[in-house]
């Protein structure tokens, strides 16, 4: 987001600042997602490994390609142009690695896939891959080999092979802190234990986030990831009574397709900007960028990814989206 951003003559640092953080809550909220859907009904109902991994392919891999795709062909039609970026792009190694999630050097040194935001999703699958093959020890001891296996991939790691370089970079460190979050409400709730109300979870929420600054190689950008995430996971739940509350349900579950096509907004909507503006306005255009962005997301979720899970997914499966 940052590099087109700058490409399309936009110094929005406060982007890349906020989008780094957003990784990070995103990250803590993968991790406790994976121990709720597999946990929260009992650990003798947990889904195998394969399963639980065909699940998170469904998931993550259609929306993933057809955004890929489809900037793949703006590449395709910038390298028409003799556009220098377009023309790189189409490296053939590089096209199949950032389909299959495998980390790779772009040409200015960042880890960046085809399509940016799916330097996110290295990581993601990265952390699918081991959780479902921890799924083959039962209950939360495969949970806690999970954390363990993903703490000592950090401090283990070959420093001289980049590739592991990348999949076991610290960040991995937030997804244990979310399934800790996870593994511990499932203990409150499994024990007869009662979730306060918000203003009564603060404080859990607290404690808990300065407990995630026990994790190795600390900053306090851990704590800051992990306290909105524990207020939601230490409050009791409750439906949305009012159409802001039921909005934001939707705007939670259209996240995935927000987080994917938000790229493409700041592409073409950067473009048009710069036509007619240049580069002034800066603030104007990132609060019109968020802003159609949510709207984009929401759009896709309903009316394309929501039809995409169906096709791939059949009638029945097994495992809610995340």
């Amino acid at each position: 987001m940052g590099d087109q951003a700058r490409r399309y003559g936009f110094e929005l640092n406060i982007v890349d600042v906020l989008g780094s953080f957003g990784v990070r809550i995103f990250f803590v909220i993968s991790g406790f997602i994976m121990v709720w859907i597999c946990f929260s009904k009992g650990a003798g109902r947990a889904p195998s490994g394969g399963k639980f991994f065909l699940e998170r392919v469904r998931r993550i891999v259609p929306m993933y390609w057809l955004c890929s795709t489809v900037y793949l062909v703006f590449c395709f039609w910038s390298a028409s142009r003799g556009d220098d970026v377009g023309i790189a792009k189409l490296d053939l190694s590089y096209v199949l690695k950032s389909y299959f999630f495998i980390p790779t050097l772009w040409i200015n040194g960042e880890h960046r896939p085809l399509w940016d935001v799916g330097w996110t999703l290295n990581f993601e699958m990265f952390f699918y891959a081991i959780f479902a093959i921890g799924l083959l020890v039962r209950g939360f001891w495969g949970v806690a080999a999970v954390a363990v296996a993903l703490a000592a991939s950090v401090f283990l790691t070959n420093q001289q092979d980049w590739l592991l370089q990348q999949w076991t970079d610290p960040i991995v460190l937030y997804f244990v802190v979310g399934m800790a979050l996870g593994a511990i409400r499932i203990y409150v709730l499994d024990h007869g234990l009662r979730l306060p109300e918000v203003p009564g979870a603060l404080p859990i929420a607290g404690i808990t986030a300065l407990w995630a600054a026990c994790v190795p190689q600390f900053d306090w950008n851990i704590v800051f990831a992990t306290l909105p995430v524990a207020i939601c996971v230490f409050t009791a739940n409750r439906r949305p009574e009012t159409w802001v509350g039921r909005l934001l349900v939707d705007m939670g579950n259209a996240s995935y397709s927000t987080y994917l096509v938000h790229g493409f907004v700041l592409l073409f909507f950067g473009m048009i900007w710069r036509k007619i503006f240049g580069g002034d306005h800066v603030w104007a255009f990132g609060a019109l960028e968020v802003t159609l962005s949510l709207l984009c997301g929401w759009l896709t979720w309903r009316y394309i990814e929501k039809g995409v899970g169906k096709i791939v997914s059949g009638p029945r499966h097994s495992l809610q989206p995340a």
